[in-house]
Order: structure tokens, then sequence, then C-alpha cells
């Protein structure tokens, strides 16, 4: 973290002395020194190294697809960044700890256009970009019957991948932040307790326990979340069926009693008067008859 070090020479030395040493002891292994940065995109972007790169945009773990990222690089530089059989990606992915999409720049201005037209909630972004897209559609016509581009095009081309890219990426994240709060509200119907409530123990028959236990439900609280997100990944389970379903369904509504009788219980703790309180509390230790004076 120090400013003025270059990280990658100190490990490289003079001339590779040092990195040269370490190849040597590792019998010619190869070795790739990079820069780490916590900045996801800047890490990726250097990890793909040495092609160069125009743009990395990430997708949230919170998406189905898990951490990926979406890497676009000018088109002479994908087979680099690829690799021989695809095995710069591949280190790539595992150093970073992200799923890694490699396109070239035309085929991410392809999807981009694709996305822009037939994605509803990016509406505001078409209009915006509604002067570019016949050009856009003009120059990636060109480039498909081979025809050259210039540097100015191409890099009309990638401003306009990174301008519909990171709205969707925004867009993303705003349906991520009401899931969320969505799931919140659920898991806040829920006693507490239940998610250390272990499924063996939550008062289901002991064949839909371990059913449940086998799919993932630890608990009596993450079966509840669940169903009451969406039953219906749970009736689908191998072995669940209509007689399960009930038993599950009663579970739930006594987790719901348990609930309502614990905020009733606070509620009139809450209203309790407070001479009401001091007479609850305990009386004050009387004084030993020795002690009087």
């Amino acid at each position: 973290t120090q400013q003025g070090i270059d990280p990658v020479g100190a490990c490289v030395g003079i001339r590779g002395v040092r990195i040269q040493a370490i190849v040597k002891e590792l019998h010619d292994e190869k070795i790739d020194v990079i820069e780490w940065n916590p900045d996801p995109a800047i890490f990726i972007a250097k990890a793909i190294s040495p092609a160069r790169v125009s743009g990395v945009y990430l997708t949230d773990q919170r998406s189905s697809n898990g951490k990926t990222a979406t890497v676009v690089v000018p088109e002479d530089q994908l087979s680099l960044a690829i690799g021989r059989v695809g095995q710069n990606a591949r280190l790539a992915a595992k150093l970073t700890g992200w799923r890694i999409d490699i396109k070239s720049l035309p085929e991410a201005a392809t999807d981009a256009l694709y996305k822009l037209k037939n994605d509803p909630t990016l509406g505001q972004v078409r209009e915006n970009e509604q002067e570019n897209v016949p050009r856009l559609e003009d120059m990636l016509a060109r480039k498909a019957d081979g025809k050259p581009l210039t540097p100015e095009e191409y890099d009309q081309i990638a401003k306009f991948v990174d301008r519909v890219e990171r709205k969707a990426i925004a867009k993303t994240e705003a349906q991520h932040k009401a899931e969320e709060e969505k799931l919140a509200a659920v898991r806040s119907s829920i006693p507490a307790s239940s998610f250390e409530t272990s499924i063996l123990d939550a008062g289901l028959p002991e064949h839909v326990a371990y059913l449940l236990q086998e799919a993932g439900y630890l608990s009596a609280g993450e079966m509840a979340l669940q169903f009451k997100q969406d039953p219906d990944v749970i009736e689908k389970l191998q072995g669940i069926g209509i007689r399960a379903m009930e038993h599950i369904r009663g579970v739930v509504t006594e987790l719901d009693a348990q609930l309502a009788e614990a905020q009733k219980a606070a509620e009139v703790a809450e209203e309790q008067p407070a001479e009401v309180a001091e007479i609850l509390e305990p009386a004050a230790e009387i004084p030993a008859v020795e002690d009087v004076q």
C-alpha cells in the first residue's frame, strides 16, 4: 500500500533475477505476476493481461449465475485473452474468484444492441441512444462484410457498449436491492430462534425432515423462509407430496403463532405503567438488626 513502490517490479527483480530464481527451482514453470487491486473490475483486467481490455462488467454473486464478469476486448486481442485452449481465461477465473465471459468488441456490441431493443427496463437508455443505434448497426454491418473500420469507429462502438452495460448493471443492482428488502420483510415474519432450531427438531415427520435436510434446509427458519417466498420450490422436491406439505404448512403456522405471541408480550411490556414496574421491582434489602444504630 506504500506509494512509489512497483509491486510487480519488486517481485520480478532487476532483469528478472528474482522471478528467474523461482522459475529455476520450479523446473521452468511459467509464472505470471499480477498486481492485486481491491476493485474486482481492475483486478480482472490485470489478470487477463497481456491482452488489452476495453471494459469489464460485473454481475453480482446474488444473480442466478453467481459472480460473473463480462470482459470485452478488441477483436485482435480475443485469442490472446482466452489463451491456448482457454488456459488464460481459466487461470484468471481461478485467480480472481469470478466466472469470466470474454467477448470481442463486435460481439459485445451486438449483444448490447439486442439488450437495448428487447429489455423493457432499458427504455430510457433506448430513447437516449436512438440516434446512435443506426450508426452502430451500419458499422457492425460493414464489419460483418469484411470492410475495415477506423479507430474512431471502434472507439464509438466501445463507448456504446460501455454505456449500455453500465445502465444494465445499475438496473440489476436496483432489482437486487428490491429483492433484499422483500427477503428482509419475509425474514422478519419468522422467529429468529427458529433459525437456530434444527430441521430435525422442527416437529416434522422424520422422513420429511430428512428430505428437507438433504435439500439444504438445515433449520426450521430456513424452511419457513423458503415456504413463505415460494412453496412450490419445496413441493417440487423428490419425495415431498401433499401430506408432507400439510405438515410443513402446520410448522410454519405454528412459527407464526409463536412470533405473534412474542410480539404481543413485548407490546404489553412496553405499555406497562411505571408504577406497576416499581411494584414489581424486588424490595430493597432490609438491613440486619445489628446494623441499625
